[in-house]
């Protein structure tokens, strides 16, 4: 390496610590490298960086500011997988996407500084659809020695990659960067770190889609699902997210599937929705009236036993998927009411959940091995949400539930159903036998 590069490089590992991995441009012999430095401590987050773009000396038009020599980097959270033999992942995207920057500077010619923007359209990735566009942003969150950096007498800048909405786009397009960055600031939208649902910071479009009158409810009542389960299980170790398409409209809804590691008195995994409390139930008959409401699911300490959890849902454990397939129902599905007291048999005539389980279906019940204090809360908009336990539930509490749900949850609470940490194994609690393993809660 030319010494330019060296020096770019020995910049980021003083910020970012040492790479982990250096990803060899996507084009043999192309002259730029991609450099993965992994998370820390003090720095939860990926970075990804270019090492070599500063050797290409930029010429700006008249009038823009002189950022002749750039490196750019993009950002993710420490929870996203970046394996690059995986090329459906969405950091890989944005990998690729990175690339694509470069090339315009390299190969065509484009001048390329802080405001630049460019389209999305022809790469974005399915995880990303509600961003049309990326503008080159200086790297705020950076301390102030990051940038820019002097070798000699030559000045290397930096950029961050961030993506933008189309209603972002139109702002800028007649008010110029300095505005937008100025509005993303004062209402707390701006993030370096590529995520799928950053708030827009004007609340009437999202990537060109026209949002619900109850968009930013909703969003607020996300953020403090979000926020409660933080305060009660602690920092989620992996988050799934899907965005499941309605039909005469643009805009999906939304699913986050969350997962706790075991912390303290809680020696046990906890999965838990976030999503479902925007469908506004209205049960009727003898269902609880649990108007806005999540679900929660609890497994073993050694669940996992070590390994790491899949970024993607298709390859989750089916602890995930089971609490992931209640959640896209309730979700998806307008016309059936879903809470407390609803059983969802696997199939029709149930069928096992997994081979040899001895289950064949979950009721939905509220989180009674939950204190009262976590399992509801009030919202931002004053609404109650309330968290919904799901359990397994045999052939025979099936038809118990419906017949009499009141009676079945007290013999479930009496065999310890609700304490249960055997999950789809567990026993009827229509025999006299009790589950062996139980929460350290108390209901």
């Amino acid at each position: 390496m030319d010494a330019l590069t060296n020096q770019v490089e020995a910049h980021y590992h003083s910020f970012f610590g040492k790479h982990q991995a250096t990803r060899v441009a996507l084009e043999e012999n192309y002259p730029v490298d991609f450099l993965i430095f992994p998370p820390t401590h003090d720095r939860p987050i990926y970075s990804v960086a270019t090492r070599g773009l500063s050797k290409f000396q930029q010429t700006p038009p008249h009038g823009l500011p002189n950022y002749s020599r750039m490196e750019l980097v993009i950002y993710f959270w420490e929870d996203w997988e970046i394996d690059f033999k995986k090329s459906d992942l969405p950091s890989t995207w944005a990998v690729r996407f990175l690339w694509h920057l470069t090339r315009y500077i390299i190969d065509k010619k484009t001048y390329m500084g802080i405001g630049s923007v460019l389209h999305t359209e022809d790469s974005r990735n399915s995880t990303f659809f509600r961003y049309p566009y990326a503008v080159l942003f200086p790297p705020l969150h950076e301390s102030p020695g990051f940038f820019p950096l002097m070798c000699g007498s030559t000045q290397v800048d930096f950029c961050s990659v961030v993506l933008i909405t189309q209603a972002e786009a139109d702002f800028m397009k007649g008010n110029g960067f300095r505005r937008l960055l100025d509005e993303m600031v004062k209402k707390e939208t701006f993030d370096p770190v590529f995520q799928p649902l950053r708030k827009c910071t004007f609340k009437d479009d999202i990537g060109g889609v026209k949002l619900p009158d109850d968009f930013e409810v909703q969003m607020d009542r996300e953020d403090a699902v979000k926020a409660h389960y933080a305060k009660i299980f602690g920092t989620a170790l992996r988050e799934y997210t899907t965005e499941f398409p309605v039909a005469g409209s643009q805009l999906g809804r939304t699913l986050s599937l969350l997962v706790y590691p075991p912390t303290g008195q809680r020696n046990f995994y906890t999965l838990a929705t976030i999503g479902v409390s925007n469908r506004d139930f209205q049960p009727g008959g003898n269902f609880l009236e649990f108007a806005h409401h999540e679900y929660v699911y609890y497994m073993p300490q050694d669940w996992v036993e070590g390994q790491a959890l899949p970024e993607q849902i298709q390859t989750a454990p089916l602890a995930v998927k089971i609490i992931w397939l209640v959640g896209k129902f309730s979700v998806t599905t307008d016309r059936t009411e879903m809470g407390p007291g609803h059983a969802r048999p696997n199939g029709a005539p149930p069928r096992p959940l997994a081979p040899n389980a001895t289950t064949h279906g979950l009721l939905i019940c509220e989180a009674l091995a939950e204190p009262p204090l976590n399992s509801r809360f009030v919202g931002t908009n004053g609404e109650v949400i309330r968290l919904c336990q799901l359990i397994p539930i045999t052939v025979a509490e099936i038809q118990a539930a419906e017949t009499d749900f009141t009676a079945l949850v007290a013999k479930l609470l009496k065999a310890k159903a609700f304490t249960s940490l055997q999950g789809i194994h567990r026993s009827c609690s229509l025999s006299n036998s009790t589950d062996r393993d139980a929460l350290p809660l108390a209901p």
